[in-house]
């Protein structure tokens, strides 16, 4: 009998037949050519051998014999078969089976007598047992003897359904499984052996049954919904509601493959909703389930928000953005001024509005939007301010009407050049001499067009003013609440 420990403390025993006949009868049943395929263990559990025809029997074959090493290794014939057709015997007495057994072969001559007995041949014998706080399998086997070199295949599944493999190829004798195994079923599983000389020799290990107790996990732990705004992520999440769990986790990282820490825990799993007011940057999301070991059941999906940065420059906005983890596409809308979805390609994490010079807004908002492959949303919006440009004219003509056709403002009329809406901003312009005296003031209201409120040249009597430098002093008031105050100089200059 040997013994064996599977980790974490668990300790298992398979038992395992003689591997040899005793040293008394020796001279009866020396191994001789392998002729026995393999020995394999049935769907009912019992053990089957199948051979190969041996080359070169005696003219006196008449069948074969099948050994069984049981009783301390003692070699005992099971079965005299009589003829050389059969191929296969099933050793049903064996059962119940409490480890592997060992076989051999003899061909049965017609003195009564046999010819040399081949080797030994032993199916592998597997324990498992299930870890249900680490929801893992963990499965170990004894080797299959009688071959030379060997490789393990791992098939399971739950009871009655077709098995699937689970791992393959494996050159050791034991293996852990995390993957798809169903809370509270019935669950079996059998190790596979494959002779690397001749793989489609192979034998099956006896089938092993766990039930997978536990508290019920919850199917699915889905962030459906994100939206990123200033510092603040808003979450909208599901929780399957059959699950018996009661701790769950909103995990944040900084990659979705990296390190993830809870930033909220709670217990009710019908909530679905809760707000990161501390993100001001880009994180990943997903949920977890914490199970009564205090180690995580469930995963949920990876949903990250999106950071919507615009930047001006050439009469345009730059927008561009991060990746959604398994985004599919990207949609963007410009919502003020002028709303309207701006077309992107599915890949574009970047676009360019152009700027309308002719009648430039004050606010430029857009909304970005997309959706992931499991139907995850993220979505975000961004605002940017147009700093408009300020120009103010160097000189003036108080007696000239021509007209500069890049402002529309006549050489007679001194004041801010703006290439923004006239009615979105307001200002008033107060003209002084170098002592200090104000000599003129002008005010813009919303409704008044800029080229009708213009200093031209005339103090506060309607005198026109000599040929001099002027101070000026300006102050813009856009209806955004942004102000805008200029200073500086214009020459008074009359033309022939």
């Amino acid at each position: 009998m040997r013994t064996f420990a599977v980790m974490n403390n668990r300790w298992i025993v398979a038992v395992y037949c003689c591997a040899a006949c005793l040293q008394a009868q020796a001279q009866e049943c020396q191994t001789a050519g392998n002729i026995i395929r393999s020995v394999s263990v049935n769907a009912s559990g019992e053990p089957v051998i199948t051979w190969d025809a041996p080359d070169g029997l005696p003219g006196n074959a008449t069948g074969y014999i099948i050994y069984d090493y049981v009783g301390g290794g003692q070699c005992t014939n099971i079965i005299t078969i009589v003829g050389l057709t059969e191929r296969s015997y099933t050793h049903s007495a064996a059962k119940p089976l409490n480890g592997s057994r060992a076989y051999s072969m003899a061909v049965h001559t017609g003195s009564g007598n046999s010819e040399d007995i081949t080797q030994q041949h032993a199916f592998p014998w597997l324990a498992a047992v299930y870890d249900s706080c680490r929801y893992l399998l963990d499965l170990l086997w004894t080797p299959y003897e009688g071959w030379e070199q060997v490789t393990y295949n791992v098939y399971g599944g739950e009871r009655g359904a077709a098995p699937k493999l689970l791992a393959s190829a494996i050159a050791g004798l034991q293996y852990t499984h995390a993957d798809d195994i169903p809370d509270n079923v019935s669950y079996e599983v059998y190790v596979e052996a494959v002779n690397a000389a001749d793989p489609a020799a192979k034998s099956i290990s006896n089938r092993v049954e766990v039930f997978t107790k536990t508290l019920q996990r919850p199917g699915y732990l889905t962030v459906r919904h994100l939206r990123y705004a200033g510092r603040q992520v808003a979450l909208q999440f599901a929780i399957d509601p059959a699950t018996r769990l009661s701790t769950f986790h909103v995990l944040r990282g900084r990659q979705p493959g990296g390190t993830y820490t809870p930033v909220h825990t709670f217990s009710d799993k019908t909530l679905q909703t809760w707000t990161d007011n501390d993100a001001g940057s880009v994180y990943y999301y997903r949920l977890s389930a914490e199970n009564n070991c205090q180690l995580a059941a469930k995963k949920g999906n990876i949903l990250n928000n999106m950071e919507l940065l615009i930047t001006s420059g050439n009469n345009a906005w730059s927008l561009s953005w991060n990746k959604l983890f398994n985004g599919q596409s990207y949609s963007l809308a410009r919502q003020e001024p002028s709303p309207q979805w701006l077309l992107l390609n599915a890949a574009d994490t970047a676009y360019t509005d152009g700027i309308d010079v002719a009648n430039v807004a004050l606010n430029y908002c857009y909304q970005l939007e997309s959706i992931t492959d499991i139907g995850g949303k993220s979505e975000t919006a961004a605002c940017a301010v147009y700093e408009p440009e300020v120009w103010m004219p160097n000189a003036i003509d108080p007696k000239s009407t021509a007209q500069n056709p890049h402002t529309g403002r006549q050489r007679n009329q001194f004041g801010p050049v703006l290439f923004i809406a006239p009615s979105s901003y307001t200002y008033r312009l107060e003209i002084y001499d170098h002592n200090g005296g104000r000599i003129a003031a002008v005010e813009k209201n919303i409704a008044d067009s800029p080229l009708e409120k213009s200093w031209t040249g005339v103090n506060a009597y309607g005198d026109f003013v000599p040929e001099n430098m002027y101070l000026y002093q300006l102050e813009l008031s856009f209806t955004n609440g942004k102000t805008i105050r200029k200073t500086g100089n214009v020459a008074v200059i009359y033309g022939n």
